[in-house]
């Protein structure tokens, strides 16, 4: 789960694998990318029915609509999305962390921890697979459960991803994770960066513990960023979620 910038890097790897020239012509990847920079889902999916309506047995584009799907806060069809592409190319399971995510908003719980576990088998150190599996199995069964099978890491070497294991494993506080936050160096994208996750894993720590206040205040504050690709529209979708929950009588 090494997340890049910019939310559909996956395309360019589609289209080096699709044999269809014609899709890579008609540059449908930086329409869809532009839809989805302006939140233009209606947009967004009507490219990325045309494209896979096109190549109906591509797996990767299945997972690509999926990711669409989810943005535009359709988390059952972003799911039976990344289930076609299992259908058409079980090679594909390990990597679709993004299923497992959408698993865990549909409450399926139990098979987005399962789809984290198998994740591991190929990104072992990622902490964010770590801390989504902890979440499924928590939602799941308990805290102290979440806990005993948290999966360990060598080294993310993101800052601050060590310290929000750290957090979830009960070994240290929120204010020691901002804190490694502000104590980033580098370019002009490595604060705000460094930012955004130390927030986005606050708010999900404080979601595991059922304090809804406090997830949102960290949702926020992580989304002010103005980065974080994917995961950004994670934590849109969570906090919209959360704002039509608290009107709900």
């Amino acid at each position: 789960m090494q997340r890049i910038f910019l939310v559909l890097w996956i395309l360019a790897i589609f289209m080096v694998a699709s044999a269809d020239s014609n899709s890579q012509e008609n540059g449908w990847s930086s329409k869809l990318e532009q839809a989805v920079e302006k939140k233009n889902f209606v947009e967004a999916l009507r490219i990325a029915n045309e494209v896979v309506a096109a190549q109906p047995k591509s797996a990767n584009l299945y997972v690509m609509r999926g990711m669409v799907h989810f943005q535009a806060g359709d988390i059952d069809r972003s799911i039976s999305d990344f289930d076609r592409s299992i259908e058409l190319d079980p090679r594909s399971k390990p990597y679709l962390w993004q299923r497992g995510i959408s698993l865990y908003y549909a409450g399926r719980f139990k098979e987005g921890a399962e789809q984290f576990e198998v994740h591991r088998t190929v990104n072992g150190n990622d902490v964010e697979n770590s801390v989504w599996h902890y979440l499924c199995v928590a939602r799941d069964s308990s805290l102290e459960e979440a806990r005993k099978k948290l999966i360990p890491s060598a080294g993310d070497p993101r800052p601050p991803m060590m310290e929000v294991l750290e957090l979830f494993r009960g070994e240290t506080t929120v204010e020691e994770v901002l804190n490694a936050v502000e104590q980033v160096e580098g370019g002009p994208r490595a604060k705000p960066l460094a930012r955004f996750y130390g927030n986005l894993y606050v708010a999900l720590h404080y979601e595991s513990l059922g304090k809804k206040d406090l997830c949102q205040k960290y949702l926020e504050e992580c989304l002010k960023t103005g980065t974080g690709g994917y995961m950004a529209d994670v934590a849109r979708v969570h906090l919209d979620r959360h704002k039509k929950a608290a009107k709900t009588p």
